[in-house]
């Protein structure tokens, strides 16, 4: 039986969530920066991460539709675009070491399937250079930028979210990072986009957008074709291919129901997504969550993996503690 009579969820104005919690107002809440002595802090790693997206195609009739004339079609440019930025760094300058660099898209949190062993692309300017210098991204006309393969100007429009004090300076992180390379990348209309018309915009294939940064939520299951299936309209990259399809399949087929088959075959699809690079993950996320000091058997997970559930939720006093 459930030790409580009931749980009250409450929205909390961000401005004032500290007080809330430090005057014992709320038991818990989803993220929190501050230290409190009325609390501890519990952790894991997030079942999300972060990635920067290339538009690769389109829509159409329920289905990705892949178009090789478009602007990041070239893996190189694409692969050269992620060995410029340093995740890790953005992770220790704006996250306090709460995110560090991502490599693969199936992130830590399912470790059953995560492949840590896959080498990714890392920060490496030289590299980057290199890779396109070979691909024929050259600067003629030496204004600092390099022009595409044709010897016109490349300009890469980027489109990134508002919200939060650090959109704003890590938007400008990436298109410095890329710049240093010799790429001319600029803000979709010269300004952060707001959330709804982000997705709406990223979603209906925008044509003034060239790529994106985003992020997702995982689910329980590793199953990642609701992502980035040909017939996934989630699948904004909008990226497909025959080795895609097959690995996306074989993943949920019968006989991945035997554990070791379905990691050989995730392992081989992160090792496909490493290799094309429709997208690349930049961050993966830590989850803090305070908890007053009055709850007992509060988990961050309610599943067989911590032996903690939601029924046994229960508290020491009728009042929460308040910080000292």
């Amino acid at each position: 039986m459930p030790n409580l009579d009931g749980v009250t969820v409450r929205v909390i104005n961000p401005n004032v969530v500290v007080q809330s919690i430090q005057n014992g107002e709320v038991d818990l809440v989803s993220t929190f920066p501050k230290d409190l002595s009325n609390v501890q802090y519990l952790g894991d790693v997030d079942n999300a991460y972060t990635y920067i997206g290339f538009k690769l195609g389109r829509w159409e009739d329920g289905e990705v539709v892949v178009d090789p004339e478009m602007k990041m079609a070239d893996v190189n440019l694409r692969r050269a675009m992620w060995h410029a930025v340093d995740n890790n760094a953005i992770g220790t300058r704006f996250y306090n070491g709460l995110r560090w660099n991502a490599t693969t898209l199936i992130p830590p949190s399912h470790p059953d399937y995560h492949d840590e062993t896959i080498e990714a692309p890392t920060y490496d300017v030289d590299k980057a250079n290199e890779i396109l210098d070979e691909a024929g991204y050259i600067d003629v006309d030496e204004d600092g930028f390099r022009e595409d393969r044709d010897g016109n100007e490349l300009v890469i429009n980027f489109a990134s979210m508002s919200g939060g004090d650090t959109a704003e300076p890590i938007a400008q992180y990436y298109i410095q990072s890329w710049e240093a390379i010799g790429l001319n990348v600029q803000l979709l209309d010269g300004r952060l986009q707001e959330f709804n018309t982000f997705y709406d915009r990223v979603g209906a294939d925008d044509p003034e957008i060239d790529i994106y940064q985003g992020a997702w939520g995982v689910a329980s299951d590793v199953d990642p074709s609701g992502l980035y299936g040909r017939d996934a309209a989630f699948n904004y990259p909008r990226f497909a291919s025959e080795e895609n399809d097959r690995l996306l399949a074989e993943g949920v087929s019968e006989a991945a129901f035997d554990q070791e088959y379905r990691q050989s075959v995730y392992k081989e699809w992160q090792e496909l997504m490493v290799e094309e690079v429709p997208v690349f993950p930049t961050v993966y996320r830590a989850i803090i969550i305070p908890v007053n000091n009055r709850i007992k058997n509060y988990a961050v997970d309610f599943d067989e993996s911590t032996g903690i559930y939601r029924y046994q939720l229960a508290v020491t006093q009728d009042e929460a503690f308040k910080a000292e």
